[in-house]
C-alpha cells in the first residue's frame, strides 16, 4: 500500500473558523501538506495567503457566493471542514439572554455546517471523493455542567453527520465527525489557565496533558483524503484517551 493514499496534493478545502486556534492549524496542515486551504471565519486573518471570507458563518448568502467563487476559480471542490463554532456558558435558572445565546450557538455550531454542507454538495461530488468533515466535541456525547446550549448544537451536528453521511453516499461524499477533546485554543483559555480545574480535567486524560490545535492535523488530513475512504458517518475521537478512562 502507498503513502500516496494519504496525499491532499493539489486538492482545494474549505474551512471554517480558520482564522485561529483549530481552524487555523488545520489549514496550515493542509498547505503543508500540498493542498489549497481556503478560509471563511468572521475574525479578520490580515497574514493569510490565498482566498478568505471575512464574515458570520451564519451569513448564508454570502457564504454560498464565496463558495461558488473558490470553485469558479480553482475547477474543483474536494472537501470542507465545518471548525467554526461558538460556546457560552450558562446558569440555571436560564435567562432571556441564555436563550438567545441557545440561537446563536444553535445557527453558528448546527445549522451553518448542515447549509454549507448540502450546498457543497454539488461541487463536491465532481470531485474523486469528496469529504467532509465536522468539528463536534466531547460535548455531544458527555454532560458537561453549565453549557447546555453549546453541547445540545454539537451532539445535534453529531447526528447531522450521520444523516448526511448517509444522504450523500451517491453522490461520493463521505460525512465524518472529528472528535477533539480538551484543546488549548481561545475558547478554552479560561479553563486551562485555571490550575485546579485543569488539573481535574487532565487527571482522567490518558495522555496527560492538553491538546494542541496541531494534534487535529494529522486525523483531519486523514479524513479528508483517500485513506479514509472506508470509514463515512463515523466519529474520529482525538482527546488524549479522556472519553476511554472512566476515572474509577
Amino acid at each position: 500500500m502507498s503513502v500516496s493514499i494519504f496525499s491532499v496534493e493539489g486538492k482545494v478545502f474549505i474551512v471554517t473558523g480558520a482564522a485561529n486556534g483549530n481552524g487555523n492549524s488545520i489549514c496550515q496542515g493542509i498547505v503543508e501538506a500540498g493542498g489549497i486551504a481556503v478560509g471563511i471565519d468572521k475574525v479578520d486573518a490580515p497574514d493569510w495567503v490565498g482566498p478568505f471570507l471575512n464574515c458570520d458563518v451564519s451569513e448564508r448568502d454570502v457564504v454560498e457566493a464565496f463558495v461558488d467563487e473558490v470553485f469558479e476559480t480553482y475547477g474543483r471542490l474536494d472537501g470542507l471542514v465545518n471548525n467554526a463554532g461558538v460556546s457560552i456558558d450558562a446558569r440555571m435558572p436560564y435567562t432571556d439572554e441564555d436563550r438567545l445565546n441557545f440561537d446563536l450557538m444553535l445557527n453558528v455550531n448546527l445549522k451553518a455546517a448542515f447549509n454549507l454542507s448540502c450546498y457543497c454538495k454539488e461541487y463536491l461530488s465532481r470531485s474523486d471523493g469528496g469529504s467532509i468533515v465536522n468539528i463536534t466535541s466531547l460535548g455531544a456525547h458527555f454532560g458537561f455542567r453549565d453549557n447546555p446550549w453549546y453541547q445540545i448544537s454539537k451532539a445535534g451536528l453529531s447526528q447531522a453527520t450521520k444523516c448526511l453521511a448517509l444522504d450523500m453516499v451517491d453522490s461520493g461524499i463521505r460525512v465524518n465527525n472529528l472528535v477533539p477533546g480538551y484543546i488549548k485554543t481561545s475558547m478554552t483559555s479560561s479553563s486551562s489557565a485555571d490550575e485546579s480545574l485543569s488539573a481535574i480535567r487532565m487527571k482522567r486524560c490518558i495522555a496527560g496533558r492538553w491538546g494542541e490545535s496541531t494534534d487535529l492535523i494529522g486525523p483531519v488530513l486523514f479524513l479528508l483524503s483517500s485513506a479514509s475512504a472506508y470509514v463515512n458517518g463515523s466519529d474520529l475521537v482525538v482527546d488524549g484517551g479522556w472519553a476511554a478512562n472512566s476515572g474509577i
